[in-house]
């Protein structure tokens, strides 16, 4: 397995392949928030669970593309998903994508994907 860093290379949705920007620099969520709550003793540790997500990913996309992401999106349905990473390692999941929007100026659509199961890697 390599250093699994860099822009991932493409994505993959629902078995519809999208190119993700050369600059793209999305966030991988964490799984727990934590916060600390004080008494009167000692401070407690509140873990919530929530789902891992990667947010911001930018993808290259044409309108009917945009438009193809936009009805997964509004569906909400848990649909397959995989990123490759600049290393060649695979990593996939089922869940589901929020829109953010597209950029007409540049053809590009940001996407936030929510895995409704841990990502796993499928190959590298």
């Amino acid at each position: 397995m390599g250093a699994q860093v860099g822009t991932p290379r493409k994505l993959l949705i629902d078995g519809i392949s999208y190119n993700i920007k050369a600059d793209n620099d999305s966030t991988k969520k964490p799984k727990t928030e934590k916060e600390g709550i004080a008494t009167s003793g000692r401070t407690y540790q509140k873990i919530t669970k929530i789902p891992e997500q990667h947010e911001s990913v930018t993808l290259t996309t044409t309108p009917d593309e945009n438009r193809v992401l936009q009805d997964i999106a509004d569906d909400g349905e848990v649909v397959d998903m995989s990123y490759e990473l600049a290393d060649r390692s695979i990593w996939r999941t089922k869940g589901f994508i929020m829109t953010e929007g597209r950029t007409s100026a540049d053809g590009t659509t940001t996407i936030t994907m929510v895995a409704e199961v841990d990502w796993t890697l499928f190959a590298s």
